[in-house]
């Protein structure tokens, strides 16, 4: 058997979604912050420091997730400010919790995280 069946995730639809979606580190860090926490919102200055990643990283993957309905964002006019949270499309919220349910599996956790670190070029630049 190949090593890309064997990576394969049980659910099509999950496997879609790391694919489209969730495809980066990063984003799976965020999918899951924001999955954690529905109702906050929480500007680039809290996420960064609580991921530990760069503002300039963190802004360009929360745009990719606001365009595919993960993350809503607002711009609070007072303090200038950018503000994100987790989505509340319903669709959307079904697909998050239908990937966070596959994640929360061991051996598909694993293989998700396996299919990042292939596809992930920074890891890839650092071998």
């Amino acid at each position: 058997m190949s090593t890309d069946k064997l990576m394969m995730l049980k659910d099509e639809n999950v496997q879609l979604f790391l694919t489209e979606t969730a495809n980066s580190l990063i984003k799976l860090d965020l999918i899951i912050y924001f999955h954690d926490k529905p109702c906050t919102w929480y500007d680039l200055e809290e996420i960064s420091v609580f991921m530990g990643r760069s503002i300039e990283i963190l802004a360009f993957e929360l745009e990719e997730l606001v365009l595919k309905g993960i993350i809503e964002k607002s711009i609070c006019n007072q303090k200038v400010k950018t503000l994100y949270r987790y989505g509340s499309d319903e669709s959307a919220r079904k697909r998050v919790e239908s990937f966070i349910s596959s994640y929360n599996d061991y051996i598909e956790r694993l293989k998700i995280i396996c299919t990042l670190l292939r596809n992930d070029s920074a890891v890839k630049n650092a071998v």
